[in-house]
């Protein structure tokens, strides 16, 4: 109806056609711009959108990249941390020897001096006089000897005190054969720092020399010696243990299972040269646990005789 308007208006009035005509071009124009500024305008925030974008990502690439040196610093750290440890660990052990040669050397003197002293008399005045002058020798060595050291320190110089012959070993045989392995029962043992450890499983002990209720085995002979030590400690625990010859630190063993959810075990052999009456024991080096259950054991066997 509209067309046959335009079209009779046209015939009619050719000039207010085209008019008409133009009016509706600029329109359509000037819609078209609208749009066009529209979408520009769009265009132009997605431009400062992205820009902004771009901004965070370069930001959080620097950030990635101080995130990578500080760890790259951590780790840096951490190396020098475990350097240091390990040098505290070596001075440890070192002052550990030294404080049990200088307690060996103070404990020998005493004993020196004092032998022979209670000669002669009653075997109940010797007993009243060891037990006077024993703090004394405690005061001497300066209270660096453990609980363990103290009562072995205690025996040894009651020995010399009175005057008693080179001591038998129960059940020694008439051969030289000297053979053991024990084992340590209980599940868990809580060690304290220089506790013996007491093997209380005992499989084989040919010649006695082991003994069962101290955890000391004391040499029947002078000879070559192997021990041969297996450890154990159960998940998150770590411990250092120690093999002993007449008091003094030989070497040392350690197993750490703090990184696995697991049992840790390590094993280690000695030859050692011990001589007649000499004691070797197995102690902890700092306190923590020992897992059992026969998984922790130790052998030792005579591998020849020396002169």
């Amino acid at each position: 109806m509209n067309l046959f308007l335009l079209l009779c208006l046209g015939l009619l009035f050719p000039c207010t056609l085209q008019k008409a005509l133009d009016e509706d071009t600029l329109s359509h124009i000037l819609t078209e711009l609208k749009n066009l500024q529209e979408a520009q305008k769009e265009c132009t925030n997605t431009v400062s959108e992205l820009k902004e974008y771009k901004s965070r990502v370069l930001s959080l690439e620097n950030t990635v990249k101080d995130f990578q040196n500080t760890v790259k610093e951590l780790k840096d750290t951490v190396k020098d941390l475990k350097h240091e440890n390990n040098k505290l660990f070596s001075e440890i052990h070192r002052l550990k020897d030294d404080r049990m040669q200088n307690t060996n050397r103070n404990v020998n003197k005493y004993e020196s001096k004092t032998e022979g002293a209670a000669v002669g008399l009653p075997r109940v005045v010797r007993e009243e006089v060891l037990n006077a002058t024993y703090p004394l020798l405690i005061k001497v060595i300066e209270g660096t000897t453990r609980k363990q050291d103290n009562e072995r320190t205690r025996s040894a110089f009651k020995r010399s005190f009175t005057m008693r012959p080179t001591p038998t070993y129960p059940g020694q045989t008439a051969n030289t054969h000297v053979a053991f392995t024990v084992g340590l029962s209980q599940s868990e043992v809580t060690l304290g720092d220089h506790s013996i450890v007491i093997f209380d499983n005992v499989f084989t002990n040919i010649g006695s020399a082991y003994q069962k209720n101290t955890g000391i085995l004391i040499a029947p002979i002078k000879g070559a010696y192997v021990f041969s030590l297996t450890m154990a400690v159960s998940p998150g625990q770590h411990l250092y243990l120690e093999i002993v010859k007449d008091g003094r630190f030989v070497n040392s063993i350690y197993a750490d299972s703090r990184s696995m959810n697991n049992y840790s075990s390590t094993t280690k052999e000695w030859i050692l040269e011990v001589n007649k009456g000499s004691e070797v024991w197995i102690r902890c080096g700092t306190r923590g646990e020992l897992h059992g259950n026969l998984h922790s054991m130790l052998s030792g066997y005579l591998l020849f005789e020396t002169n």
